[in-house]
């Protein structure tokens, strides 16, 4: 329940309080947090709940303010007792929130980006010989350099699924978390995420150069024994040759008369 604004038809009581409330709105809108606190302010002490549970929010998630849980919960208590149901459900945000702040740390601090390098997009770096010499070693080595492409972008795939950054950040945690943890949380995962992908780049980079040199090799082994078994043949051809020429020459038939 982050960031709401205001609907008009919420609990209003005629339309100079309809105006006051999209002040409020645009206030939010264009961040003029210390306006729309004075407004919210206002209504809240003239008994709205719809101005109490946004003022409770934003002391809550230290929305332009400074965090005041204490102060947050007591207008949830006001807007729930008129009967705001969003509110009622925002008193349980507080306790909630004690259960998930090792979730929090985790986000805010601890995340390393295990996950993005582990189980399906764990690649390790295949070992690449610098030629291969048989067709079967050539096939093996060209089976091995396929599987790691197909990890590897998966591995991508992966890694460009994580933004828009924040987005994998469960919502009943993002949910607790102020707005100053969330940009914290953001930053970090910033960090990670290009951390990560940065050090797969290079690894795939030098992966990608042992292939190609590879098939360099590769090809040139095929060339040169290709070569010199062409070599090899017209040698035996030439001896063959030179055998026929050197060979007694059968005696020509005499014909008799």
């Amino acid at each position: 329940m982050r960031q709401y604004l205001f609907c008009l038809a919420m609990a209003v009581s005629g339309a100079a309080m309809a105006d006051d409330l999209a002040d409020v709105n645009k206030l939010l809108e264009s961040k003029s947090y210390p306006q729309a606190i004075a407004m919210l302010t206002r209504l809240s002490d003239a008994g709205n709940a719809g101005a109490q549970l946004r003022l409770g929010q934003m002391y809550w998630y230290g929305e332009g303010v400074a965090v005041d849980r204490a102060r947050a919960d007591a207008l949830f208590a006001k807007a729930a007792a008129a009967g705001n149901k969003e509110a009622q459900s925002a008193l349980g945000m507080t306790a909630a929130r004690q259960q998930h702040m090792g979730d929090i740390a985790y986000w805010t601090d601890k995340y390393d980006g295990a996950d993005l390098v582990s189980g399906q997009f764990d690649c390790k770096a295949p070992v690449v010989p610098a030629r291969s010499t048989t067709n079967q070693e050539i096939k093996t080595t060209n089976d091995t350099i396929n599987a790691w492409k197909a990890c590897y972008n998966g591995f991508v795939k992966n890694l460009n699924d994580v933004y828009p950054v924040g987005k994998r950040i469960p919502g009943e945690v993002a949910d607790l978390m102020t707005d100053a943890e969330m940009e914290q949380a953001k930053r970090r995962l910033t960090e990670v995420y290009g951390r990560v992908g940065d050090k797969a780049k290079v690894a795939a980079q030098a992966t990608l150069t042992a292939f190609d040199n590879w098939q360099k090799g590769t090809e040139d082994y095929v060339r040169q024994q290709n070569l010199e078994t062409a070599q090899r043949m017209r040698e035996a051809e030439l001896a063959r040759d030179n055998v026929n020429r050197n060979m007694p020459q059968p005696p020509k038939p005499v014909y008799v008369k």
